[in-house]
């Protein structure tokens, strides 16, 4: 709506528009963010006692170990969906590293570090408030420790933006049951816990490889270009999008960049006077 006032004649002309979300490829069916626990779009290997509860999806035209998928979950082979790395944010960079036993929670501490290694038996908390917040690192490692842990805190979304590789040997505990961050990662992905070690998280490594060995409990979704599964890990089905919070619309059209105000107009009436 506009109003223009010449002299003393005043006019008002109104434009309406819909606004409409629409989620693509992997994002959401029935509800849920991907239809897979575990997606590689080119290579998917289970071995060892490795135990999938969940879908399981691959761009090739076989899964290796599907045996080790739960029965009455789905192996879904020649997907064709186009895995792109979502654009990184424009942080502030700190230079500094992290190294755990220290709380996350003002403003200005969501930016760019050099490194985030959380020691052993170490605890980097971060407190999200009740909104989604962005982390930027050149590199992240949780150390082999059952109680290395990163715990997120608050009703809000984390998305952890990896500019190198991601190693996590240790605990991810948001401090609910729901999952509450995210990792978008350039580099490879290694999870190989020593001890019982359990994550929550969405891992989404479209170019690179995710490596999982030990006893790892994983809930959430990993999707990457090659994955290989085996110890004594297990992966669960992914949680509901209710439970994630507003972080996939920036993400979340996966293979598309975040939205623009094209993806979102539908039916822009024409302008009328009022």
């Amino acid at each position: 709506m506009s109003t223009g006032n010449i002299g003393m004649r005043s006019r008002t002309v109104v434009q309406t528009f819909d606004v409409n979300w629409e989620d693509k490829n992997l994002v959401v069916e029935d509800g849920v963010l991907s239809p897979y626990v575990l997606f590689a779009s080119e290579r998917l290997t289970l071995s060892g006692s490795a135990n999938i509860v969940g879908h399981v999806g691959t761009g090739s035209s076989s899964v290796s170990g599907a045996n080790h998928v739960t029965q009455g979950y789905r192996v879904d082979t020649n997907v064709t969906d186009t895995l792109k790395m979502p654009r990184f944010p424009d942080l502030r960079n700190t230079n500094r590293s992290l190294s755990g036993n220290q709380t996350l929670s003002r403003h200005e501490d969501f930016a760019r570090y050099n490194s985030i290694t959380i020691g052993n038996q170490r605890k980097l908390t971060v407190n999200v408030g009740n909104e989604p917040r962005e982390l930027q690192v050149g590199s992240f490692s949780i150390e082999n420790h059952n109680n290395s842990i990163l715990e997120i805190v608050g009703d809000g979304f984390l998305t952890i933006y990896v500019e190198n590789d991601l190693d996590l040997t240790g605990r991810i505990l948001p401090a609910s049951s729901n999952l509450k961050v995210a990792f978008i990662v350039e580099g490879d992905v290694t999870i190989d816990a020593r001890g019982n070690s359990e994550i929550r998280a969405f891992i989404f490594a479209p170019n690179s490889s995710i490596n999982i060995s030990g006893n790892t409990s994983l809930h959430g979704t990993l999707i990457a270009r090659n994955i290989n599964m085996g110890g004594a890990s297990s992966a669960y089905i992914p949680l509901h999008i209710s439970d994630v919070g507003p972080v996939f619309p920036d993400i979340g059209r996966i293979g598309e960049g975040p939205a623009t105000l094209e993806d979102l107009l539908t039916d822009v009436s024409n302008v009328r006077e009022q």
